[in-house]
């Protein structure tokens, strides 16, 4: 980041083509949003729950790469450099356990957004909220061994398409590309 005379940018992209590095760095970015928490935990007979949800809503987000220049809006936006700031973002999980079995349930919410270099009406410029939903059981088989499995993106939900992102074809910092998987784990706690 310097003077408008030290550095060009590309105009189709907005990416830089040019820079000539200084001694000082004059930038400025700002970013503002609101971030939500709440879990609750109680119990129905011999079974524990928990309920945990997470929010964030960025209202703001805008990097100035000097004074006089114009600010890049970031909020809202996907496919540069450094991922995806949809204005809104969100998880929620519910897990129950009962002696040695547990049980989770997620859901993560990658809120609408816009492709930062995307032609107005194109095709893949208008992304569309994204949720994805994963499942994990596990059961303590004894005091230093315990098992799991668990399915993410239980209904193969596929990434959007962001058209000038990569060759991926969409936003590979910010959805999931792996499409449904299922794992399976064994944790050994030494003493």
């Amino acid at each position: 980041f310097c003077g408008p005379t030290h550095h060009t940018r590309n105009a189709l992209t907005g990416d830089i083509d040019f820079l000539s590095a200084q001694s000082a760095n004059t930038g400025d970015e700002v970013m503002q949003g609101i971030d939500i928490s709440a879990s609750y935990d109680f119990a129905t007979g011999n079974i524990k729950h928990s309920v945990e949800v997470q929010a964030t809503h960025l209202m703001k987000y805008e990097v100035t790469a000097f004074d006089g220049d114009t600010p890049f809006v970031y909020d809202g936006g996907v496919g540069c450099c450094d991922g995806g700031y949809p204005s809104w973002r969100a998880t929620g999980s519910w897990s129950a356990s009962s002696g040695p079995w547990h049980g989770t349930y997620n859901a993560q919410l990658i809120g609408s957004a816009t492709d930062y270099y995307g032609a107005p009406g194109a095709i893949g410029t208008d992304i569309d909220a994204v949720l994805y939903h994963n499942v994990q059981s596990g059961y303590q088989l004894t005091e230093n061994l315990k098992l799991s499995a668990g399915v993410d993106n239980l209904f193969d939900k596929k990434a959007p398409y962001v058209r000038s992102w990569s060759d991926g074809n969409t936003d590979t910092m910010t959805y999931s590309l792996l499409g449904r998987y299922f794992y399976a784990r064994a944790t050994w706690v030494l003493d």
